[in-house]
């Protein structure tokens, strides 16, 4: 649930910064950070689990919202992804605050990072902008 959060706050790549610097006095881009970390917890929940979660999500958001708004947020869910890999500096400090913060010491590189949040495009937010976009409102 909270990788769904994050999407859901972060439609898109934002200019807002964190407000304390992490490491280096480097802040990274809110948003950045916030994707990040649906990056990490795909990366430790594993393929398997990571490919449960289109269902697992749209029942949170049936419970949520309306119909209406599970069809017209869901759709878009994968957004803010999408535009942080197509962005090389936002890409670059959302690795920089997985690679200080919750996924200290896995040492995932940068292209490790990306392959981990492209396989998660294809196996939970493309299956769950499907689902969703099929739903009566």
């Amino acid at each position: 649930m909270m990788a769904l959060s994050n999407l859901l706050a972060h439609p898109r790549v934002g200019t807002a910064r964190i407000g304390l610097p992490l490491q280096d006095d480097r802040r990274p881009l809110r948003s950045a950070k916030d994707l990040g970390r649906v990056f990490a917890l795909a990366h430790l929940a594993g393929r398997t689990e990571t490919e449960s979660w289109p269902r697992t999500w749209e029942g949170a958001m049936r419970q949520a919202y309306t119909p209406t708004h599970v069809r017209d947020l869901g759709t878009r869910v994968g957004d803010g992804v999408r535009a942080l890999l197509a962005d090389k500096d936002a890409f670059d400090d959302a690795h920089f605050s997985v690679d200080v913060g919750i996924l200290g010491g896995h040492r995932l590189s940068s292209d490790q990072l990306r392959r981990v949040a492209e396989r998660l495009v294809v196996d939970a937010i493309d299956p769950f902008e499907e689902l969703v976009s099929a739903i009566d409102a």
